[in-house]
């Protein structure tokens, strides 16, 4: 197996740019998320496609768009699975890598075009997202450590097959050590160092954060109900102390602001007082202000009636950080995740058609799929054989770190502010 290090033709522009939000109000419980991608993913010439543009090309007919990449996956009861490293794979012994049988139904969207989940809920309420932390450090595996090895591109399916809560989830993980993998991309072509971090959340309201700092698994228990990307989430968190002054429930309540609104006293006049109350939310798209934008926005929203305003709660919210079609970065996709009643939606909103970004048209909006109507036995081969498993040393062409890749190692040429 080779370890490649190329120049691609042309300038990338590359990063998962998300938002996740948890409508969490007791006793409704509905988190939902944008996938915010880059939008130059293609050479300077269209005549032959690299790599990146096969993953992301989109398949189209009249009716229905598959991407190759965010494509549907479903993972069936009683499947088996190995954790498929690539990374590093020959100084894990086999016998120590993570193996285990889902216990529980899932259904999901994947990143890129292998098997590993990018977003997705099981049949006991609880839900998976993914999203890029740039500056992630992902822990190497440790012979000394008798705990089996388990893939961190691998982790998403892991819990959706095993955990019936965020709680057992995180009981889970404490029997493995997670360990740097690979994501596959394109003709044996495998992707390394892809900084992620993941949040756990469940129909009871409990959420989890998992970062890698420095090398090493930091979870955040009892996390709050929003997560965005770079800096960190503990950086995240102590910067919105700034805005806990922030209210629609009384009018001075932006005073703290005042000095940085041009003409403050004219724009308080005019304002309606629950709007006035918050004058200095921010506005912008950067991580940090959609963290801060979404989590005032989350904690104001009055407690939910019935699902369907939490539904809408949750729909309105997520359009106050969908990042618009422009320069860098856009929202491709979005997702509503009912975990009391174990549905998720899902919204289209452009593709990738050649060597153009297109728009899906305004009549198609989430698209329902009812896990308790789904069928999660396992019938055909095909169905049987959906887990995952180790690669043959023969069907790996090369691993590709990220890091290595022009326009790729720098955050701000991610579409991150």
């Amino acid at each position: 197996m080779r370890y490649l290090s190329i120049l691609l033709l042309g300038y990338v522009q590359f990063g998962f740019s998300c938002t996740d939000i948890f409508i969490n109000k007791t006793p409704f419980h509905i988190t939902a998320r944008t996938l915010d991608f880059p939008l130059k993913l293609y050479t300077q010439s269209f005549e032959t496609y690299s790599w990146y543009q096969k993953i992301f090309q989109t398949d189209i007919n009249l009716t229905h768009i598959t991407s190759r990449a965010f494509s549907f996956y479903t993972g069936y009861l009683d499947v088996e699975n190995t954790t498929n490293l690539i990374a590093n794979r020959d100084k894990v012994p086999e016998d120590n890598l993570a193996h285990w049988q889902n216990k529980y139904g899932f259904f999901g969207r994947l990143g890129f075009i292998g098997y590993t989940l990018t977003d997705g809920i099981n049949t006991q309420g609880v839900s998976i997202a993914a999203l890029y932390l740039p500056g992630s450090v992902y822990p190497k595996y440790n012979p000394h450590d008798p705990r089996p090895a388990l893939g961190i591109y691998d982790l998403s399916n892991f819990i959706l097959g095993m955990a019936n809560s965020t709680q057992d989830a995180l009981k889970l993980i404490m029997q493995y050590q997670l360990v740097e993998s690979a994501m596959y991309a394109t003709s044996g072509l495998y992707i390394k160092d892809i900084p992620l971090h993941i949040v756990i959340r469940d129909k009871t309201g409990h959420s989890a954060v998992i970062e890698f700092i420095d090398g090493k698994t930091v979870i955040y228990d009892h996390a709050t109900n929003v997560l965005t990307n770079a800096p960190d989430y503990e950086w995240q968190i102590k910067n919105l102390t700034h805005y806990k002054t922030l209210s629609d429930k009384d009018a001075k309540a932006s005073l703290p602001f005042a000095h940085f609104i041009p003409d403050y006293k004219t724009v308080i006049k005019y304002a309606q007082p629950e709007d006035a109350g918050l004058l200095g939310m921010p506005g912008d798209y950067t991580s940090v202000s959609r963290f801060v934008r979404a989590s005032i926005l989350t904690r104001e929203s009055p407690t939910p009636q019935n699902t369907n305003q939490a539904l809408y709660q949750a729909k309105t919210i997520l359009s106050s950080v969908t990042v618009p079609y422009y320069e860098a970065t856009a929202t491709l996709w979005q997702s509503i995740k009912d975990l009391d009643n174990k549905r998720i939606y899902y919204r289209d909103l452009l593709y990738y058609d050649r060597d153009r970004i297109k728009q899906n048209t305004l009549n198609n909006g989430f698209v329902e799929y009812d896990l308790t109507k789904m069928d999660f036995t396992a019938h055909t081969p095909e169905q049987l054989n959906s887990g995952l498993k180790i690669t043959p040393e023969d069907q790996i062409s090369g691993v590709l770190s990220i890091n290595d890749i022009p326009g790729l190692n720098d955050a701000k040429n991610l579409g991150f502010n």
